[in-house]
Protein backbone atom coordinates (compact mmCIF):
# COMPACT_ATOMS: atom_id res chain seq x y z
CA UNK A 1 0.00 0.00 0.00
CA UNK A 2 1.46 3.33 -0.99
CA UNK A 3 1.77 6.03 1.59
CA UNK A 4 3.32 9.09 2.37
CA UNK A 5 7.09 7.57 2.93
CA UNK A 6 5.85 4.66 0.19
CA UNK A 7 8.64 5.56 -2.08
CA UNK A 8 11.27 6.81 0.29
CA UNK A 9 10.99 2.73 1.43
CA UNK A 10 11.29 1.88 -1.99
CA UNK A 11 14.37 3.47 -2.97
CA UNK A 12 16.13 2.09 0.15
CA UNK A 13 14.81 -1.51 -0.50
CA UNK A 14 16.38 -1.12 -4.12
CA UNK A 15 19.46 1.12 -3.25
CA UNK A 16 20.95 -0.39 0.03
CA UNK A 17 24.14 1.92 -0.21
CA UNK A 18 21.88 4.70 0.98
CA UNK A 19 21.62 6.41 4.25
CA UNK A 20 18.12 7.32 5.19
CA UNK A 21 18.85 10.48 4.91
CA UNK A 22 20.29 10.37 1.53
CA UNK A 23 17.46 7.97 0.63
CA UNK A 24 14.97 10.86 1.41
CA UNK A 25 16.51 13.38 -0.59
CA UNK A 26 16.53 10.73 -3.50
CA UNK A 27 12.85 10.23 -2.90
CA UNK A 28 11.91 13.51 -3.26
CA UNK A 29 14.08 14.48 -6.12
CA UNK A 30 12.01 11.39 -7.69
CA UNK A 31 8.49 12.45 -6.80
CA UNK A 32 9.20 15.37 -8.15
CA UNK A 33 10.42 14.11 -11.27
CA UNK A 34 7.30 11.62 -11.06
CA UNK A 35 5.34 14.81 -11.19
CA UNK A 36 6.51 15.89 -14.81
CA UNK A 37 3.67 16.58 -17.58
CA UNK A 38 6.26 15.45 -20.48
CA UNK A 39 6.54 11.15 -20.07
CA UNK A 40 9.71 10.84 -21.89
CA UNK A 41 11.65 13.93 -19.42
CA UNK A 42 9.79 12.26 -16.53
CA UNK A 43 11.15 8.73 -17.64
CA UNK A 44 14.84 10.73 -18.69
CA UNK A 45 15.09 12.32 -15.33
CA UNK A 46 14.06 9.31 -13.21
CA UNK A 47 16.71 6.96 -14.61
CA UNK A 48 19.28 9.81 -14.31
CA UNK A 49 17.89 10.14 -10.60
CA UNK A 50 18.17 6.22 -10.39
CA UNK A 51 20.84 4.99 -12.57
CA UNK A 52 20.66 2.24 -14.94
CA UNK A 53 22.20 -0.27 -12.32
CA UNK A 54 18.30 0.29 -11.03
CA UNK A 55 16.54 0.24 -13.96
CA UNK A 56 13.70 -2.08 -12.92
CA UNK A 57 12.98 0.00 -10.07
CA UNK A 58 12.77 2.71 -12.68
CA UNK A 59 10.63 0.93 -14.48
CA UNK A 60 7.79 0.22 -11.86
CA UNK A 61 8.14 4.12 -10.87
CA UNK A 62 7.28 4.74 -14.11
CA UNK A 63 4.34 1.79 -15.36
CA UNK A 64 2.70 3.77 -11.92
CA UNK A 65 3.30 6.66 -11.85
CA UNK A 66 0.36 8.58 -11.69
CA UNK A 67 -0.73 6.01 -9.25
CA UNK A 68 2.64 6.76 -7.02
CA UNK A 69 2.06 10.71 -7.55
CA UNK A 70 -1.91 10.89 -6.36
CA UNK A 71 -1.92 8.12 -3.32
CA UNK A 72 1.34 10.18 -2.15
CA UNK A 73 -0.10 13.79 -2.48
CA UNK A 74 -3.39 12.35 -0.47
CA UNK A 75 -1.01 10.96 1.96
CA UNK A 76 0.91 13.79 2.17
CA UNK A 77 -1.99 16.50 2.48
CA UNK A 78 -2.04 17.85 6.43
CA UNK A 79 -5.60 18.90 6.66
CA UNK A 80 -9.37 17.40 4.93
CA UNK A 81 -8.98 20.61 3.21
CA UNK A 82 -5.96 20.27 1.60
CA UNK A 83 -7.45 16.20 0.65
CA UNK A 84 -10.58 17.56 -0.74
CA UNK A 85 -8.73 19.89 -3.02
CA UNK A 86 -6.71 16.99 -4.40
CA UNK A 87 -9.69 15.04 -4.69
CA UNK A 88 -11.31 17.29 -6.71
CA UNK A 89 -8.40 17.61 -8.96
CA UNK A 90 -8.33 14.21 -9.39
CA UNK A 91 -12.39 13.96 -10.19
CA UNK A 92 -11.15 16.09 -13.36
CA UNK A 93 -9.15 13.33 -15.21
CA UNK A 94 -10.33 10.21 -15.92
CA UNK A 95 -7.04 8.56 -15.21
CA UNK A 96 -6.75 9.92 -11.90
CA UNK A 97 -10.63 9.29 -10.92
CA UNK A 98 -10.51 6.00 -11.71
CA UNK A 99 -7.05 5.75 -8.84
CA UNK A 100 -9.33 7.51 -6.59
CA UNK A 101 -12.34 5.41 -7.54
CA UNK A 102 -10.31 2.34 -6.27
CA UNK A 103 -9.07 3.96 -2.84
CA UNK A 104 -12.69 5.01 -1.76
CA UNK A 105 -14.16 1.14 -2.95
CA UNK A 106 -10.76 0.04 -0.51
CA UNK A 107 -12.00 1.98 2.31
CA UNK A 108 -15.60 1.05 1.64
CA UNK A 109 -14.94 -2.69 1.45
CA UNK A 110 -12.38 -2.87 4.50
CA UNK A 111 -15.31 -0.66 6.57
CA UNK A 112 -17.89 -3.69 5.21
CA UNK A 113 -15.58 -5.89 6.34
CA UNK A 114 -15.11 -4.74 9.85
CA UNK A 115 -19.06 -4.59 10.22
CA UNK A 116 -19.19 -8.08 8.97
CA UNK A 117 -16.68 -9.19 11.44
CA UNK A 118 -18.23 -7.43 14.36
CA UNK A 119 -21.66 -8.83 13.42
CA UNK A 120 -19.93 -12.42 13.10
CA UNK A 121 -18.42 -11.88 16.32
CA UNK A 122 -21.31 -10.80 17.97
CA UNK A 123 -23.28 -13.90 16.94
CA UNK A 124 -20.79 -16.23 17.27
CA UNK A 125 -20.71 -15.21 21.27
CA UNK A 126 -24.55 -15.19 21.52
CA UNK A 127 -23.78 -19.01 20.23
CA UNK A 128 -21.65 -19.87 22.74
CA UNK A 129 -23.58 -18.04 25.80
CA UNK A 130 -26.97 -20.08 24.34
CA UNK A 131 -24.71 -23.33 24.04
CA UNK A 132 -23.56 -22.81 27.55
CA UNK A 133 -26.87 -21.96 29.13
CA UNK A 134 -24.57 -18.55 29.90
CA UNK A 135 -25.44 -15.60 31.48
CA UNK A 136 -26.94 -12.51 30.41
CA UNK A 137 -24.44 -10.55 28.77
CA UNK A 138 -25.76 -7.34 26.67
CA UNK A 139 -23.45 -7.08 23.36
CA UNK A 140 -24.99 -4.30 22.39
CA UNK A 141 -24.07 -2.54 25.33
CA UNK A 142 -21.13 -0.03 25.49
CA UNK A 143 -18.99 -3.23 28.02
CA UNK A 144 -19.78 -5.22 24.69
CA UNK A 145 -19.65 -2.68 22.24
CA UNK A 146 -15.73 -2.13 23.30
CA UNK A 147 -15.62 -5.48 23.80
CA UNK A 148 -16.92 -6.23 19.89
CA UNK A 149 -14.57 -3.69 18.69
CA UNK A 150 -10.99 -4.68 20.47
CA UNK A 151 -12.35 -8.25 18.61
CA UNK A 152 -13.14 -6.16 15.33
CA UNK A 153 -9.68 -4.23 15.45
CA UNK A 154 -7.57 -7.40 15.83
CA UNK A 155 -9.10 -9.26 13.33
CA UNK A 156 -8.86 -6.24 10.92
CA UNK A 157 -5.65 -5.42 11.63
CA UNK A 158 -4.53 -9.20 10.50
CA UNK A 159 -6.91 -9.06 7.37
CA UNK A 160 -4.68 -5.78 6.60
CA UNK A 161 -1.90 -7.26 7.41
CA UNK A 162 -2.91 -10.23 4.74
CA UNK A 163 -3.97 -7.47 2.08
CA UNK A 164 -0.88 -5.62 2.33
CA UNK A 165 1.30 -8.62 1.66
CA UNK A 166 -1.13 -9.68 -1.36
CA UNK A 167 -0.43 -6.19 -2.77
CA UNK A 168 3.22 -6.36 -2.72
Amino acid sequence: EIDAYWLQRRISQTKDDLDAAAAQTLAQEVFKALQGDDPAACESRVVQLLGLDHFELAKELLKNRLKIVWVMKLRQAQDDAEVAAIEAEMRENPATASILAALHATRTSARDRQTAMERSIREEARKLRKAEGGESMDLDGEAGAAAVARAAAAAGAAAAGAAAAGAA
